[in-house]
């Protein structure tokens, strides 16, 4: 071949080279500029803001809410659909929320994340705020009519996001509500689709001594919980999770049948057995939906925090008004995993992130980030492990926590927060591992904390604790504790809420 053809061979090879090269660039910029296919978010319980329709008061939507729980207990009992008591919906929460041991962080985070991807506000992305209290069968009724309703959403395909009990709603919705078979990805985020033991601690110890004084006491905690549909369809389903007996002497318990409700004395006496009973059946009908496939124009994924100490198994004794023992597992801290993966860790997407906050780290954003833009299909599933690193060696984790002794202070309160990292090997230097804690307070101070290091040398894993006492805090609003931990690939974090004193 002459030098001119070999140029121009050469030339040509290069043209179809830039050609491949720009197609392979091109084509993805060109795919991310179609329209986003709409997405959904429903929040959690306690998730969204309730006010009184005749006043325009906030009932729900602040710590300072708690005075006012019974306005909020259903006067009927769970019944379904619950009575019209003029409560309604005002959008999702926007602040930190504290529903005893269930915590809500404002869902403002989310929704810069999807803003990030490319998602506007009330354009292509919308949240469904609902009356949490009400049966997640009566929400999944309303989010058909809210997606009948906006224009954006009617006829249309569309993805949902789901966080906590909303995936409850997403899971009926989808199953018995979305006759048109609109929806093609759901991501359910800490959903109880098996329930969760948290809900027995409510009724055990309430919500702690300050939040059971500002709402009146212990039996207005019960009151409240017991008479809301939803609450019976969180109560945990899983294996082992209830126990009749004390732990080595116990048999399996069935909160889901009304004679095994009735073998513990938790209902006041204003609730009568006919809507408590209803309340079981519909429980029961959850869970049987839970094990339904998914139609096929649907694909589910499923994010759970699993490292994280969870109320797991509960000891109940006959005739008794409370718990008498619970025992700890895998989890978001509370959320059993087992519960949130639907009895198929397998298939999950790891967080490192506690329930309130799983859509804020790393990892589940980047789970996120691939499953709605389509840039690539997560296929990595629970492949997070849990370690850390002291000065001289990896320390791999069997469970991390942190928790604070009072979810609410009033002004010039102080607290105790505690953060225990448990080893996943007898012998491990976990004591070695540097953790430092800091806190934002309402101020948006942000503030390094002290801790006492306490090392537990009787469980049958090492495990060593910091306690750090917090405040006394002189403003209102919330603060976030953090602790990061030397080797781990998060930072873990709790809220405790200050409201204002008596005036």
């Amino acid at each position: 071949m002459s030098a001119k053809l070999q140029k121009i061979s050469a030339g040509i090879r290069a043209g179809i080279w830039i050609i491949v090269a720009a197609l392979t660039f091109l084509v993805p910029l060109a795919a991310s500029s179609e329209p986003l296919r709409p997405i959904v978010l429903i929040p959690g319980v306690l998730g969204t803001r309730l006010i009184d329709s005749s006043n325009g008061d906030l009932l729900w939507g602040s710590a300072a809410s708690l005075r006012r729980l019974d306005r909020l207990v259903l006067s009927n009992g769970p019944r379904d659909p619950s009575p019209d008591d003029g409560v309604v919906v005002d959008g999702t929460i926007q602040e930190v929320s504290v529903f005893g041991v269930w915590k809500t962080q404002q869902y403002s985070t989310l929704r810069n994340h999807l803003a990030a991807l490319g998602y506007t506000y009330q354009e292509d992305f919308f949240e469904f705020p609902y009356d949490w209290r009400q049966s997640n069968f009566t929400s999944a009724k309303r989010l058909a009519e809210f997606v009948d309703s906006t224009p954006e959403l009617k006829d249309r395909d569309f993805d949902i996001v789901a966080h906590s009990m909303g995936g409850l709603v997403a899971d009926i919705y989808i199953k018995r509500e979305d006759a048109k078979r609109q929806v093609r990805r759901v991501i359910f985020m800490g959903t109880p689709f098996k329930g969760s033991t948290d809900t027995l601690a409510t009724l055990t110890d309430g919500w702690g001594s300050v939040q059971n004084w500002m709402a009146g006491g212990l039996n207005t905690v019960r009151r409240f919980a017991l008479s809301m549909p939803s609450f019976y369809e969180l109560l945990p389903t899983y294996t082992n999770c209830c126990r009749l007996g004390e732990p080595g002497q116990s048999t399996n318990y069935d909160l889901l049948t009304f004679n095994g409700w009735k073998k513990v004395a938790w209902l006041p006496d204003p609730l009568n057995d006919v809507p408590v009973d209803q309340a079981i059946r519909r429980a029961r009908e959850l869970r049987r939906l839970s094990e339904e496939p998914f139609p096929a124009n649907v694909t589910p994924f499923f994010v759970a925090g699993s490292g994280f100490t969870t109320r797991w198994q509960s000891y109940i004794q006959e005739g008794a008004e409370s718990v008498s023992a619970f025992s700890s597992g895998a989890g978001d801290g509370t959320v059993a995993e087992i519960s949130a993966t639907n009895q198929n860790s397998q298939l999950a997407f790891v967080s490192l992130a506690q329930h309130s906050t799983l859509f804020n780290d790393d990892a589940a954003r980047t789970t996120l980030t691939r499953i709605l833009t389509g840039v690539r299909t997560p296929e990595d599933r629970n492949s997070v492990a849990l370690s850390a690193a002291s000065p001289s060696d990896v320390v791999e984790l069997h469970r991390i926590g942190i928790e604070a002794e009072s979810s609410i202070l009033e002004e010039g309160q102080s607290t105790v927060v505690t953060v225990e990292l448990t080893a996943n090997a007898s012998g491990a230097a976990v004591e070695t591992v540097p953790v430092s804690l800091e806190l934002s307070d309402p101020e948006g101070r942000t503030i390094p904390l002290e801790a006492i290091q306490e090392v537990d040398a009787s469980a049958p894993r090492p495990v060593v604790r910091y306690r750090s006492t917090i405040g006394p805090f002189e403003s209102a609003g919330a603060v976030e504790v953090r602790a990061a931990i030397s080797g781990l690939r998060a930072t873990i974090r709790d809220y405790v809420v200050i409201i204002e004193g008596p005036r």
